[in-house]
């Protein structure tokens, strides 16, 4: 089980992304557990809105992949509370309907 270099102080956006990474290789394996405990471990870390958005739509795809629907849901709602991007708005509202 890999895990992130201590980044220092202030640098926890550093240590996210690479917690956001492992994330990432852990679901392209289908490995979801894991990709879950790495996103979930990204989302703890003290970050700013933008990174903190991303974490949680992962988060919640992860869920989504594992059939927990209320806990994706959650996930989803989070990431729309934090999101500023219209777009991304619009989709999340619409995983969100779907899924409700």
């Amino acid at each position: 089980n890999l895990k992130p270099a201590a980044a220092g102080p202030g640098r926890s956006d550093l240590k996210a992304l690479a917690y956001i990474g492992l994330g990432y290789c852990s679901e392209s394996k289908t490995d979801f557990q894991d990709a879950r405990q790495s996103f979930e471990k990204a989302a703890n870390l003290k970050l700013d809105g933008s990174f903190e958005g991303i974490t949680y739509r992962n988060i919640a795809r992860i869920y989504e992949e594992m059939n927990n629907k209320e806990k994706a849901l959650e996930y989803y709602k989070k990431a729309l509370d934090k999101t500023s991007d219209p777009s991304m708005e619009h989709l999340l509202k619409r995983k969100i309907s779907i899924i409700s």
